[in-house]
């Protein structure tokens, strides 16, 4: 798929879907990321979309940079982070080796087409022992496999991969990051990460 497609989509519709104002979920998300995070430092947010979590990061007493690949959406953005890039998050990212205490991802592997340019990016920006804390949906949560059984799958055309647990394990390990901590973001299956809707992953590189 080109890049220009890509943006496009995201510039044109896929942004024209999302609310101005926060729902509250990006709020809570960042709320997740914080606890794991002890120190003040230089988080690194891609695929940032309209800035909430950058916002509370910034609340939080962090220096954020935003990367995304709408220059509609940064339009918005770039007021709640320190700095902000216009970037695809699989291009070589325009910053020196070692940078970053933190990098985060919120539901952004399932839409990149090759998830692990993504991750030996982030590997080399990432400063020795920081954290790359990712978000992402889990397809084979305990609702899909239900709905199997009804010959149902959900279909998100967004989405150029489905992962799960195994999949996501996988990634991280062949671009040399170690997963420190896997769970579900809410609900009943929190605990099971195989069974819940949305995977919350902490990596150590």
């Amino acid at each position: 798929m080109k890049k220009d497609i890509i943006k496009r989509y995201y510039d044109e519709i896929y942004y024209n879907k999302i609310r101005v104002e926060s729902d509250g979920y990006p709020e809570y998300r960042a709320r997740l990321v914080l606890r794991h995070l002890r120190n003040k430092g230089k988080i690194l947010n891609v695929g940032c979309g309209r800035g909430f979590e950058s916002r509370e990061f910034k609340k939080a007493g962090h220096y954020v940079v935003g990367t995304d690949i709408s220059k509609k959406v940064l339009k918005f953005s770039r007021k709640l982070q320190d700095e902000s890039y216009l970037l695809d998050a699989q291009e070589k990212m325009p910053f020196r080796r070692d940078s970053f205490d933190t990098i985060y991802a919120g539901e952004l592997l399932e839409h990149l087409p090759f998830p692990s340019l993504f991750l030996k990016e982030a590997y080399k920006v990432l400063k020795p022992k920081g954290k790359l804390i990712v978000i992402v949906p889990n397809i084979a949560r305990f609702r899909n496999r239900v709905s199997i059984l009804f010959n149902k799958l959900p279909f998100n055309e967004e989405h150029l991969h489905e992962l799960t647990t195994e999949h996501v394990k996988k990634l991280f390990s062949d671009a040399k990051f170690k997963i420190v901590y896997m769970r579900g973001t809410k609900g009943l299956f929190r605990r099971f990460p195989s069974l819940t809707g949305e995977l919350f992953i902490v990596a150590i590189k």
